[in-house]
């Protein structure tokens, strides 16, 4: 939390938390070495290998090496999340179990999701993937805002109430957003 990182950059999917427990300060996220320190033992303590992380994720990697470094900077760009759906399908033919969330993987973050098994973990999301899908599929551009034109909110406070939040300050402290992000546009 000191660091202005409040989500796993790994996985997107774990809060990194400070909390208090008898007067004491304590950290829910582990410094992962993203280059091993087994094998690098020269950069064990440079700030730019060190990355915070869940437990899950810390715990999965361990020594292993993985592809691509959360502090690259275009590395948004090299994943991006889709349902294993056929194209076009009406959401409502399908259960929330079958919409399971894929990585579509470059540069490096192919094996970030092998070795964090990131679409073993996001399965467990198939009902929010859905639910998200559902919502795309039933709130157009015109019908959001054919509803801000009804008055039930501005066109942010709108999206916020149907697919997750939209203020900037709000997404660095969610979980999940670039699913959010690439699974409807927002």
């Amino acid at each position: 939390a000191l660091l202005g990182v409040d989500v796993c950059p790994y996985c997107d999917d774990e809060f990194l938390d400070t909390i208090e427990i008898d007067g004491k300060k304590r950290r829910t996220c582990e410094i992962d070495h993203f280059f091993p320190k087994s094998v690098y033992p020269g950069l064990a303590m440079c700030i730019y290998n060190l990355v915070p992380s869940g437990q899950n994720c810390n715990g999965i990697k361990m020594e292993k090496e993985i592809g691509a470094n959360p502090h690259e900077g275009d590395i948004e760009n090299r994943t991006f999340l889709y349902p294993d759906l056929p194209v076009g399908i009406a959401l409502d033919r399908i259960t929330p179990e079958e919409c399971i969330v894929k990585f579509h993987a470059k540069n490096g973050m192919e094996q970030n999701v092998d070795k964090l098994a990131l679409e073993q973990r996001y399965k467990r999301h198939s009902s929010e993937a859905h639910r998200l899908l559902t919502n795309v599929q039933l709130y157009s551009p015109e019908k959001i805002d054919e509803l801000v034109r009804m008055g039930f909110g501005t066109y942010e406070e709108v999206i916020s109430t149907v697919f997750g939040p939209q203020n900037p300050e709000e997404k660095k402290h969610a979980l999940r957003q670039k699913m959010l992000r690439d699974l409807t546009g927002y």
